[in-house]
């Protein structure tokens, strides 16, 4: 039994490490990734966070209603979507690439409080996706054809903003937020479940310590 568990719990850390990696943004930390050796130097861990810092830096400078979100593109550079010429040229100066968007960081908030304040269906999820400069709303197998119908609906009437998309299975509570991934550098906590469209899974903000 014991050693079962050892093979899960290298496991979990293991997914964890991928997708901090994935994250970009995110500094996932030598316990977290102890059990699988890292292959990227921390000359490049750190230029990911840089870029990710300078991204988030001209997000909060030049204000939700002429940005809409910030992301590092393969290549390493951060973009920043911006809403008119003058932002873009500020994100340039800046050395981050701009998109130009449709949709300001305050007008997708304002259709995540909508989606809020609606009625909760079960076997639904939401979340902005800057780059693509839209609230992605899913929907599992489970919910109705009338829930399905009542959801789209209310995306009609938010507006362009929300983009809705029906997913294979159901949602199911693999982990929850904060339990304990282990690895032989220490204990990490798990922040959130994610996807890529194809794979899961897990991220840790590097809320690390000892076992």
């Amino acid at each position: 039994m014991r050693h079962a568990r050892r093979r899960v719990v290298k496991r979990v850390a293991r997914l964890a490490a991928v997708g901090g990696l994935l994250c970009g943004g995110l500094m996932v930390t030598q316990a977290a990734m102890a059990t699988e050796p890292t292959t990227s130097p921390p000359a490049t861990r750190s230029s990911v966070l840089a870029a990710s810092g300078t991204g988030t830096g001209l997000v909060s400078r030049l204000g939700s209603s002429r940005t809409a979100g910030t992301w590092i593109a393969d290549d390493g550079r951060p973009v920043v979507a911006v809403t008119d010429e003058d932002a873009a040229a500020e994100v340039k100066e800046a050395g981050a690439r701009p998109k130009m968007v449709r949709y300001s960081g305050k007008e997708l908030k304002s259709a995540t409080a909508a989606l809020r304040s609606a009625p909760r269906v079960p076997g639904t999820s939401w979340a902005i996706d800057p780059a693509s400069n839209e609230v992605v709303v899913r929907a599992d197998s489970t919910v109705s054809k009338g829930d399905w119908a009542k959801l789209t609906d209310l995306a009609e009437d938010i507006g362009g903003s929300v983009r809705m998309e029906r997913t294979k299975g159901a949602y199911t509570m693999r982990l929850n937020g904060a339990q304990p991934i282990f690895g032989t550098g220490g204990r990490c906590s798990i922040g959130f479940n994610v996807t890529d469209g194809e794979n899961a899974f897990m991220l840790t903000a590097g809320h690390c310590g000892p076992t």
